[in-house]
């Protein structure tokens, strides 16, 4: 073994050790939810690349294949940043894809490189470029199925769309494997072993289809089951509080009767500035019973998520009026309510929570009943870095992928039931205005 050897494995050993420690320590926080996912992703991706172009020669193949398909999985999971159970549940998903995505990338770079380099198979297969290309377009590919998950939880992408999707994936997929088969058969493989390559793709894309779409039912299920959970706790809330208020009545009136002897008592002695502060002490305690229980809704769900907020409100000392009317001929249903009004309940406060002058904080909610349907109204607080475009809002969050109670999934609502959605700002009072229209069910 000469110096140049013994360097390189001494190389390959270091980069080995380097890049397991980065993928653990990545691992670890992830599941701590102590990192930036982007830059950590920025950081494995090119770890990768180096680990691989590095070790290529120098490991089995196998090993480069099985540390690509760990670092996909946790590149998922960085994007994905689901609970534990979900990045495993996806984790699945994602293996089947890569399996395809493997072997379209291998024809496909395999067609490449034939021309460019005018190798034989085996030569080719062997060549760095070809496992950082292969890798690269892997990740892409893989990326766009991620994506695609985080956009198929929003209800508005319908399963005609997604069909349509997979018919074009399979369709590009063929594509690639027939072009890569071309122009590799006059290198050293032979014509079954493309028949074979191209049937386990084809078997591998239908299971993962059919996997896919059971991974979708169940992002769609937890969505809901999420909501229901939002639902019962804003319904708990209230009546907690309904039961905290009547308290403080029975309370009060239970002490009604010793306040009134105690004016009596303040009378008969003619003692008017003990009287005049008996009164105000009474005024003051009564006006905090009938603050507690301010009437914001009709609806007793909308209700408890505005009960809910107005302890957020207080803190930020943004001025909160609101009475939300909702006629029993919207047919919305609670599910849809508890969606619609927590994510506009949600924005408006963030909204407010970004305005620097505290005395510009405000929120103000109406609505106005016509034969006809109900206008609702919302007015906040203008976020100076809000971008609208055709009548949606780009959000400034930091997951632009959080979509799952986005203005779209309003929209959708809102549209299901005949009704109607406009944003627009008024930049010369600093206000955001958002108008629902919903109309009566016509019976």
């Amino acid at each position: 073994m000469n110096t140049l050897e013994i360097i390189l494995k001494v190389i390959t050993f270091v980069t080995c050790i380097i890049y397991f420690v980065i993928m653990i320590k990545a691992t670890s926080l992830i599941l701590k939810k102590r990192t930036n996912k982007y830059i950590t992703s920025i950081v494995i991706l090119i770890s990768s690349i180096i680990f691989v172009s590095v070790n290529n020669t120098y490991i089995p193949g196998y090993i480069v294949y099985i540390i690509t398909y760990i670092h996909m999985i946790i590149f998922f999971a960085l994007l994905f940043d689901g609970r534990k159970k979900d990045i495993l549940f996806a984790s699945g998903n994602i293996v089947l894809h890569l399996c395809g995505i493997g072997l379209i990338a291998f024809c496909f770079m395999a067609g490449c490189l034939r021309i460019e380099v005018g190798e034989i198979l085996k030569n080719t297969i062997f060549n760095y470029l070809y496992v950082i290309m292969k890798l690269g377009i892997s990740i892409v590919i893989a990326v766009i199925f991620i994506i695609r998950y985080k956009k198929l939880q929003d209800i508005w992408l319908s399963k005609f769309s997604i069909n349509i999707i997979y018919k074009i994936q399979t369709l590009l997929n063929i594509l690639i494997i027939v072009y890569g088969a071309y122009y590799s058969l006059a290198i050293e493989t032979e014509r079954y072993e493309w028949g074979m390559i191209i049937i386990l793709m084809l078997f591998i894309y239908y299971i993962t289809i059919q996997y896919t779409k059971t991974y979708d039912f169940y992002i769609d299920t937890q969505v809901k089951n999420i909501l229901l959970e939002n639902q019962i706790s804003k319904q708990v809330s209230y009546y907690e509080i309904q039961k905290e208020h009547i308290n403080k009545l029975r309370k009060f009136k239970h002490d009604y009767k010793h306040m009134i002897e105690g004016i009596s008592y303040l009378i008969i002695k003619e003692d008017i500035k003990g009287l005049k502060r008996f009164v105000e002490e009474m005024d003051v305690e009564m006006r905090a019973i009938i603050d507690d229980y301010k009437e914001y809704s009709n609806h007793s769900l909308l209700q408890a998520i505005l009960w809910d907020a107005q302890e957020r409100i207080k803190k930020l000392e943004i001025q909160f009026d609101a009475y939300i009317y909702i006629p029993k001929g919207a047919q919305l249903t609670d599910l849809e309510v508890c969606r619609v009004f927590l994510n506009i309940i949600e924005n408006c406060i963030e909204a407010c929570e970004k305005a620097p002058d505290i005395e510009r904080r405000f929120i103000n909610i109406k609505t106005i009943n016509t034969k006809e349907g109900v206008v609702i109204k919302v007015e906040n607080t203008l976020n100076e870095r809000l971008i609208i475009r055709n009548n949606h809002f780009i959000t400034t969050k930091d997951d632009p992928f959080e979509h799952g109670l986005g203005i779209k999934n309003i929209q959708e609502i809102i549209e299901k039931h005949k009704g109607l959605l406009n944003i627009k700002t008024d930049q010369k009072n600093k206000k955001f205005i958002l108008q629902i229209y919903l109309p009566h069910t016509l019976d």
